[in-house]
C-alpha cells in the first residue's frame, strides 16, 4: 500500500503539475509583494501632497488675512476723512 502511493508521485505528470502551481504560486506572491510596494509608495506621495497643499492653504489664509487688515485700514481712513 505503501508502494502505491509512492508511485504517483514518481510519474513524471505529478512533479510537472506541483512545479506548474508552485510557479504559479511564486509569480502571484511576487506580484502581491510588488503591489504593496507600489501602494505603500503611492500613499507616501499622496500624503506628501496633502501636507504640501495643507502649508499652501495657511500661506493663503495668511494673504487673505493681511488683505482684509489692509483693506479694513484703507476704508477706516478714507471714512475719517
Amino acid at each position: 500500500m505503501a508502494t502505491e502511493n509512492f508511485e504517483i508521485f514518481n510519474q513524471s505528470g505529478t512533479w510537472t503539475i506541483i512545479g506548474v502551481i508552485i510557479g504559479f504560486l511564486l509569480v502571484e506572491i511576487s506580484a502581491k509583494i510588488k503591489q504593496c510596494e507600489e501602494q505603500k509608495e503611492y500613499k507616501k506621495a499622496l500624503i506628501e501632497e496633502v501636507k504640501f497643499n495643507h502649508e499652501q492653504t495657511k500661506d493663503k489664509i495668511s494673504t487673505l488675512d493681511q488683505s482684509i487688515a489692509a483693506q479694513q485700514f484703507s476704508v477706516k481712513i478714507f471714512h475719517d476723512k
